[in-house]
Formats: C-alpha cells, sequence, structure tokens
C-alpha cells in the first residue's frame, strides 16, 4: 500500500504521467480515501453523480420562470460546466 504523505511528496517533485492523472487526482483531492477498495470508490463517484443530479434539479426549480434573466451557455458546455455556471452567476463571483 501507498503512505498518502510520501506519495504526495512523490506526486509534488514528479508530476503525473498524463495517463495516470484520472485515476490519481480524486486522491490527491480527497475524493478517494487512500486505502480505499475498488468497491468503496465506485459508491463515492455513484454518491457524487446522485448528488449532482440532484443540486441541478433544485438549481432548476430555483431558475423557475426566472430562468431568462440569466444566460445560460449553449450546447459547448456539457452538464456539469452548465451547472457550475449558474451557480455563479446566481450566487456571484465569490461562491
Amino acid at each position: 500500500m501507498v503512505e498518502e504523505p510520501g506519495f504526495k511528496k512523490t506526486v509534488f517533485l514528479g508530476g503525473i504521467e498524463p495517463d495516470a492523472r484520472s485515476e490519481t487526482w480524486p486522491f490527491l483531492l480527497g475524493m478517494y480515501a487512500f486505502g480505499s477498495t475498488t468497491t468503496e470508490r465506485d459508491i463515492v463517484q455513484l454518491e457524487r453523480r446522485i448528488e449532482y443530479v440532484a443540486l441541478k434539479e433544485r438549481w432548476k426549480e430555483h431558475l423557475g420562470e426566472g430562468a431568462t434573466d440569466i444566460d445560460v451557455p449553449g450546447e459547448d458546455m456539457d452538464d456539469q460546466h452548465q451547472f457550475i455556471f449558474i451557480q455563479v452567476r446566481v450566487r456571484g463571483p465569490d461562491y
């Protein structure tokens, strides 16, 4: 098993291979616990997806008929980026 402090130091000093970044960043950002199993990580990922969908629905309800007051980005942004954009527009840049 890899020890967290040593791993972080190695990444800090040497970077991450491009092919390994998608697997490494969730650990570095605290999404996955070091030492977690594949099943535990799959559960966390599913929970985050459900949370994202629920938050997006709440924002849709919040915007309601007033959605025309807010410039919502076009099709060039994926759903997650649109959601973040709307949050920033509604809550302000300090969000």
